[in-house]
């Protein structure tokens, strides 16, 4: 498409100024209309008294050549005030027209994020759900070892071992815990993502290590946050040991 010519866009700016100069006498006329009224009254009843032929054919052509103007004047004055409080109440209605669109735009804007926030919260829960349903089978203890042996002369080393390898069932779990009871019944616990133990780093306040018997037990936590019993173990301490010595088999 081509472009507008200087010659064709000068045209249009004279017919759009002569369209305003014509809306201007429309709108001047109207307010003056009236007062042709009451003036045509007021010459009717001069001229009856013979007063208004007196008075004009009278005055000066000049003076009738002022007051012609200044009646023009006048109109053009009053139309053109007319005019601009038509256009301004034209842009105060376009520009709240554009206001409502843009806020109806936002809130149709707010409508689908509120929407889209609604259907992530509806599949976080969801998968939430999903999690808690999806734990694991009930645990069978003769699948598991919980080794336990001494490893030096202050440290016994508990282990948890899967017999058959399954290395996939202890993602069933996202958090194991060992309990401890020592010889005299005193339970101390450790809870972490390891399965080997050692006693007594990893378990706070742990009474230290004495001959006797050695009780464990392991638990896991389930993705619903329940704890499940996986299995126990024993061993016997009979005696320190020198560092090194008695490490825990697989």
């Amino acid at each position: 498409m081509r472009g507008m010519t200087p010659g064709a866009g000068r045209l249009r700016g004279v017919r759009e100024r002569f369209k305003f100069w014509l809306r201007v006498l429309k709108a001047g006329l109207d307010p003056v209309d009236m007062l042709a009224r009451f003036i045509a009254i007021a010459v009717l009843l001069l001229g009856i008294a013979g007063i208004t032929v007196k008075l004009v054919f009278h005055l000066p052509w000049l003076v009738v050549v002022v007051i012609l103007m200044a009646i023009a004047l006048a109109v053009f004055a009053e139309g053109a005030f007319r005019v601009r409080g038509e256009v301004e109440r034209e842009r105060t209605a376009k520009r709240a027209e554009q206001q409502s669109q843009h806020q109806l735009a936002l809130d149709a804007q707010q409508q689908a994020h509120e929407k889209d926030l609604a259907s992530a919260l509806a599949l976080k829960r969801e998968e939430y759900e999903t999690k808690l349903t999806d734990v694991p089978a009930a645990v069978t203890p003769a699948e598991w070892e919980a080794l336990c042996r001494p490893a030096g002369p202050d440290r016994v080393v508990f282990k948890l071992r899967r017999r058959f390898g399954d290395r996939g069932a202890f993602r069933d779990f996202n958090l194991f815990r060992c309990i401890v009871a020592d010889p005299d019944g005193i339970t101390t616990e450790s809870d972490g993502l390891g399965l080997i133990r050692q006693y007594i780093p990893d378990f706070p306040d742990a009474p230290p290590v004495r001959p006797g018997r050695y009780r464990s037990e392991w638990r896991g936590r389930a993705s619903d946050g329940r704890w499940v019993d996986i299995t126990r173990g024993e061993c016997e301490v009979e005696e320190p040991v020198a560092a090194g010595d008695g490490a825990v088999g697989d």
